[in-house]
């Protein structure tokens, strides 16, 4: 440029946007351009990542042209994921471990169920493309297979897995070694085999009471009445062996239950959370906040078979101590020196300072504070003309 004599500048000058080109040369193999309207300096384009490809969490969509004409960005793609297979009643969980895109496995039906299996493929919307309904096998009716002193409740299911119970009819009982439950097993066939033989009622064990000492006679119009064991709470009833060997009757014993563990139980400084009171339940108290425990407490509380806790806490308050406050009364007006406890001392005569209360806290410490200091007389002013001032280098309480 040339200044003129006309005092104007000769000259022209114009700069151009240095251009990066097409971002795709600047992307890796499995990643594509997704918007770039301009590719100058400065301009900023976004990528993506091919069908079948996803960025990871710490790389950029973004890329920019910089100074010297280079793209910079760094997108970061990785195959899509399509996660856990989980077909019902098949091993797929355990065979396709590999879950990213083209991925291919054939998972099996478990044993019991058909047909037998089927490939299944990651595809690249990251969604497993394939198909396997797992049937269960049917084990058909059971009829055939119950003797006929026995029956058997309705079995709406008799696929595999599923059970059906058979009972004796009236006047027969399945032997030791009847299995009356039927099981439709992995080869689709029923599994069991109850036996009936003539009834007997049988020991008649009742928990928590007498009756296998009481009920002792168990043929059929035999009769007994069982009572309930100690620390349960104490209820009859007679049973009677029926002509279809069952006993019938009705006898539920239920623990005693001790009631809550409070007050006038617990004396009143301490307290107790109990998340069971029935017979044999144990609890442990714990003094109030400013209290302590003594060396002859029993702090376990159990409920004993009378449905009665058994225990002993023995709460006494924390003491803080003397309260010795230099230049004060503190000895003589803290003479209450528990928790809770409070006094306001004051400073001897000759000393000053604002009052102040102190309390005895839970954890045995004095709150407060107080600090006496000497008063001051001031400077001191001789008025006598035969007088003079010889030494006076303080001038408080007692100098």
């Amino acid at each position: 440029f040339t200044c003129l004599n006309t005092g104007v500048w000769n000259g022209s000058l114009t700069c151009s946007r240095i251009s990066c080109g097409a971002l795709s040369a600047a992307l890796p193999a499995n990643a594509i351009t997704a918007s770039c309207p301009s590719t100058l300096f400065g301009d900023i384009c976004s990528a993506g990542c091919r069908s079948g490809f996803q960025h990871t969490n710490t790389s950029s969509t973004f890329y920019q042209c910089n100074s010297t004409g280079q793209w910079v960005g760094n997108i970061q793609c990785v195959r899509s994921d399509c996660g856990a297979l989980a077909v019902p009643n098949t091993n797929s969980l355990q065979v396709c471990n590999v879950t990213t895109t083209t991925a291919t496995c054939t998972p099996q039906c478990n044993i019991g169920y058909v047909p037998a299996n089927s490939t299944f493929t990651c595809t690249d919307a990251a969604v497993w493309s394939g198909t396997l309904n797992c049937v269960p096998k049917d084990c058909g009716s059971l009829a055939p297979l119950i003797p006929v002193n026995a029956s058997y409740s309705s079995c709406p299911n008799t696929t595999f897995g599923s059970t059906c119970t058979a009972f004796c009819l009236d006047g027969f009982l399945g032997s030791a070694t009847s299995v009356p439950t039927y099981t439709c097993n992995s080869s689709g066939l029923w599994s069991g085999n109850i036996v009936c033989v003539r009834k007997n009622c049988g020991a008649l064990a009742i928990p928590h009471t007498n009756s296998l000492a009481v009920c002792n006679v168990t043929t059929s119009t035999a009769q007994c009445t069982p009572s309930c064991d100690i620390g349960y709470m104490q209820n009859s009833s007679t049973y009677v062996c029926t002509n279809d060997g069952v006993w019938n009757g009705s006898l539920v014993c239920q623990l005693k239950d001790c009631g809550p563990l409070v007050q006038p139980i617990l004396p009143n400084n301490s307290l107790a959370t109990c998340n069971n009171t029935l017979v044999g339940a144990v609890c442990t108290a714990k003094c109030d906040t400013g209290y302590t425990m003594t060396n002859l407490s029993q702090p376990t509380y159990s409920c004993n078979l009378e449905a009665q806790w058994v225990g002993n806490i023995i709460c006494t308050k924390v003491g803080c101590g003397q309260l010795p406050i230099p230049n004060t009364n503190s000895l003589s007006v803290c003479t209450t020196t528990t928790f809770a406890a409070s006094c306001s001392p004051t400073c001897d005569v000759g000393f000053v300072s604002n009052s102040s209360t102190f309390t005895c806290m839970d954890n045995g410490v004095w709150s407060g504070s107080l600090t006496c200091s000497r008063v001051d007389c001031g400077v001191l002013n001789v008025t006598s003309r035969n007088a003079a001032l010889v030494n006076c280098s303080t001038s408080l309480f007692g100098d």
